[in-house]
């Protein structure tokens, strides 16, 4: 079945809402964080978006643990994407690699573990970037 992605020009995604998002927002110190989101409010664009900075936070933790992040819908009501950093050789975030799908196809658990069909998807991310970061020479 295929699925149609287009690009919205001047549309600008929010990071608290993204899987990409998330990777890149864990990997800042909290002063950087906090010039982003100075405010506890943060906008809803689903019923799933958090709105809260402090859930935010709670969540950005996990993605620092996990290596990982998840948009549940968040930022579109049919969106799934998976994302994981890709580091520079000193070890900084320089950007994340993502895999998108609608979220009916993702097979997401009620529970927070990852369903089989995400698993691949953490695997097939997790090796291109272990390739692309083995490339890198700056």
């Amino acid at each position: 079945r295929l699925v149609r992605v287009t690009t919205r020009v001047g549309r600008h995604p929010k990071a608290h809402a993204t899987a990409a998002g998330k990777v890149l927002l864990a990997d800042l110190d909290n002063d950087r964080f906090l010039e982003i989101y100075p405010e506890e409010h943060l906008e809803t664009l689903t019923p799933r978006t958090r709105t809260d900075r402090a859930q935010l936070c709670d969540e950005l933790s996990q993605v620092r643990a996990e290596g990982y992040a998840r948009n549940l819908g968040e930022s579109e009501a049919d969106m799934y994407t998976i994302a994981v950093p890709l580091h520079r050789p000193d070890g900084r975030v320089i950007c994340a690699l993502a895999i998108s799908t609608p979220h009916s196809r993702a097979g997401v658990r009620a529970d927070r573990a990852l369903s089989p069909t995400e698993q691949s998807y953490l695997e097939s991310l997790r090796n291109a970037r272990s390739l692309i970061e083995s490339r890198l020479g700056f």
